[in-house]
Order: C-alpha cells, then structure tokens, then sequence
C-alpha cells in the first residue's frame, strides 16, 4: 500500500501521457480500495487542474487535456463524471465485502425466482385455459358462418392455427419474464453487476429500434396508404365510366360489350401498378439493400418463368381487340 501511495506522487503530473496516468490512477485506487477503508470523495482545485481525492489521499487528477472540448465538455463536467464513477466503485466494493449485503441480495435474488416461477405457472395455466376457450368459441364461430348451408371455416384448422398464436403469446412472454429475471438476479450481485447492466441496455436499444423505427414509418406508411386509396378510388371509378360508355351504343372499335371485362381489368392493373411504382419509395425497407435485391429476384422469377403465359396473355388480347371470334361462333382446334 505505500508502493501504490508513492506512486500517487506522479499521478497529478500532467506531463505523462494519458495512458500512463490511468495506469498510475488504477494502481493507486486498488492500494486504497484494499485497505477496507471508508473513504469519503471530494475535489480540490489544482493549477493544473481538479484533484479527486479519497479521504486526505489523492487518487487522480483531471487535467484540461483529460476534457473533450469537441463535445463542449468543461473540466468541471469531467470532474463530475469520474467523481460519480469512482464513488460507485467504492460503493459496490464495499457492497462486495459485506457478508449482511451479500445475504440481502441473496434474499432478493430468492424472492425473484420464487415470483418468476409462481408467474410462469400461472402463464402455462392461462395458457391452457384460455385455449380451452378459444376452442369452444371457435367452433361456434365456425358453425354460424355457413354460405348455401356448408361450413366455410373447418373447425380443426381454426383451433390449430389459434393454438397456435396462443402458444406463441405464451412463450414470448415468458421468454420476457426469464430475460427480466436473469437482470435482476444479475443486478444483485456486484460482481455481475455489469451483465445485468448489459442485459437491460440491450433490451431498451431493441425496444427503442424497435419504437423508433415504427415512428419513422408511420408518415411513410400514411402516404403509401392514401396513394393506395386514391388508387382504389380510381379504378371503381374507370370501372363505372367504361361500363357507362359500353352501353351508349356508339360504335367503337375498342370497347363493346364484348371487351368491356378485359378493358375494365387492364385499367385497373395499370392503376395499381402505377400506384405501386409511385408508393414503393415510402413502404418500410423499400431503401435496404435486402428489400431491392429481393425486388430483383422476384422480377427474374417472374420474367424467366412466366414468359409464356405473357405470350398467352397478348395473343388472348390480340384476339379480343380484333374481335375475330365472337360469341357464339365456334372454333374446331
């Protein structure tokens, strides 16, 4: 312990580079963390900068070259920082030698795994309960909607399919809880301390991405949306105005009776294909790398597997257009 106090001569030294400092710091700060001590924190004005002190002994200085001056950080802010980590490092030492705090944490850790299991019990039994339930009201469900006196949904695949969003539910949360169990256990104890720590930055940063991105999508998703609705709007109203122009009786060569379901169907498609194109820069990830290059697959798979039903497709529109069959002629193939 004298070694290290000696050495806490050339800590205030600022003609040291930064990382031997901090090497001379943490030596010091052992030698006086050891000694089992209850050291009190307070800072000192130096000319070369502040001094933190451990009681009367000095533990480490903060210098103006110790400051980020490109974050506008003052000297005194970083005084405040390290002097609140430091009084944290005495404080969980002191935490870590004291058998009365070890068995209060041991309780505590007790006490959370006897709630984390008493809730996970009861989840599995909500569980079961609640599918119990879901399947009695399915198969009402089920039954009430017939169409011409036939069952549309079948009863089995109705209560598989709820099973098994029921289980999923069941078993994020309990994921949840298991997650948030192990953080607190881990918080109890200093020496674990810094996982638990990690564990809770870890599960914020996921919910923050998580809120953040779905804030950021939700203008995006409102314009894609009211592009759609326009979109709609105007193909039922095409729709409506060729069926009307059709049935005035004036001779065109383009749309009849005859052609007035195609034409219908090839207004709409170009529609929604042009609200499509105009939407697709505001849908979520249509700017990730992922989203174009399975963009791009689609449009290959599309193109090289369905070339011959385009064919198909504008022979069938030729042959409608032309009006070379009509109805009621036949065709000898």
């Amino acid at each position: 312990t004298r070694c290290y106090r000696d050495w806490s001569s050339d800590v205030c030294s600022s003609d040291l580079p930064a990382a031997q400092r901090a090497e001379k710091c943490q030596a010091v700060l052992n030698g006086y963390l050891h000694d089992g001590e209850n050291y009190t924190v307070s800072v000192k004005d130096n000319p070369e900068g502040k001094m933190v002190m451990l009681g009367t002994h000095l533990a480490f200085i903060v210098t103006p070259n110790d400051v980020d001056a490109l974050a506008g950080e003052t000297i005194q802010e970083a005084t405040e920082r390290a002097v609140g980590r430091l009084q944290m490092v005495i404080t969980e030492t002191q935490e870590a030698r004291s058998l009365s705090q070890l068995l209060r944490s041991l309780a505590y850790a007790g006490i959370a795994t006897l709630i984390y299991a008493v809730l996970v019990i009861a989840v599995r039994r909500l569980r079961r309960w609640e599918a119990g339930r879901v399947a009695i009201l399915a198969g009402r469900k089920a039954k009430a909607l017939t169409i011409g006196g036939q069952s549309v949904l079948e009863t089995r695949s109705v209560f598989s399919r709820l099973q098994q969003l029921i289980d999923f539910v069941c078993w994020l949360f309990i994921a949840l809880l298991t997650y948030e169990w192990v953080s607190f256990v881990l918080l109890r104890f200093p020496y674990t301390r810094p996982w638990g720590e990690q564990l809770n930055v870890f599960l914020f940063s996921i919910l923050t991405t998580i809120g953040t991105a779905i804030v950021d999508a939700l203008p995006g998703m409102a314009l894609a949306g009211t592009i759609f609705l326009l979109a709609r709007l105007s193909a039922n109203f095409s729709g409506r105005l060729l069926t009307r122009l059709s049935y005035t009786g004036e001779d065109r060569a383009w749309l009849s009776r005859e052609t007035l379901p195609t034409t219908r169907r090839l207004v709409a498609c170009a529609i929604w294909l042009f609200a499509l194109a105009m939407a697709y820069p505001y849908l979520p990830g249509a700017q990730t790398d992922a989203f174009k290059g399975l963009s791009v697959l689609l449009g290959l798979m599309v193109s090289l597997g369905a070339s011959s039903i385009v064919g198909q497709g504008a022979a069938g529109l030729i042959l409608t257009y032309t009006r070379t069959i009509r109805p009621g002629e036949y065709v000898r193939i």
